[in-house]
């Protein structure tokens, strides 16, 4: 029962991550669904999964966290120009790189801390797509080798995005929109558009993949 339950933590969670408005719960929910279920199963792998989740996502709400605290209110309505009766003149990543350049250690901190959060973030991705597949093999469902397959192919996809995204931005550097502009917009809005619903997808059947295994898992040799 208590494997069933586990795989049932995994799977719920993993549906939860790929339901817009709702997935962040998910994201949250995974990597200490791993922890448990590593743990349950003594699998280093999916222990190490779970930490490095967890500590990537605290890393990243805390350099969130920060950088609101490092940016007050008051500061934010300066560097925007805003008021009562006018319209901001600069954007937010506008007003945090004038922080930067004003000599705000508080808010560079506070990016360091993101940084280091989504780069373990990377680690912890990788080591989720192998726990994935390494439990797909152990209880022979080929619906969670999908789900792995699909997230390989969205990051494959969204590294084509960022790639066509430099590209444009980087050979029409006019002020004006031009249409050749214009069209690569277009094609990464869409290109974006599929990351999405690949990801949705992914999240998805993963989850499916825990929730149908009846199997007994196999030990690892």
């Amino acid at each position: 029962m208590g494997v069933q339950l586990g795989k049932a933590f995994l799977g719920i969670s993993y549906i939860l991550q790929g339901i817009p408005y709702i997935n962040l719960l998910g994201f949250i929910l995974v990597p200490i669904a791993w922890l448990v279920e590593g743990f349950r199963e003594r699998k280093g792998l999916w222990v190490s999964a779970g930490i490095s989740g967890l500590i990537s996502f605290s890393l990243v709400i805390a350099g969130v966290i920060s950088i609101l605290q490092a940016l007050h209110l008051s500061q934010l309505l300066r560097y925007s120009g805003m008021s009562m009766n006018s319209m901001p003149s600069s954007t937010l990543p506008e007003n945090i790189m004038k922080a930067l350049h004003g000599g705000n250690p508080a808010l560079l901190s506070s990016l360091l801390i993101i940084v280091a959060g989504l780069s373990l973030g990377l680690i912890y991705f990788l080591l989720m797509l192998i726990s994935v597949f390494q439990a797909g093999s152990i209880y022979s469902s080929s619906t969670l080798k999908v789900g792995g397959i699909l997230y390989i192919i969205d990051v494959i996809l969204i590294g084509v995005v960022i790639a066509l995204a430099i590209s444009s931005f980087a050979t029409n550097l006019a002020p004006s929109y031009s249409p050749q502009l214009l069209k690569s917009l277009g094609a990464i809005y869409i290109a974006s558009i599929i990351t999405g619903v690949l990801a949705l997808a992914a999240s998805i059947i993963t989850g499916i993949g825990f929730l149908v295994v009846r199997e007994k898992p196999r030990a690892l040799t």
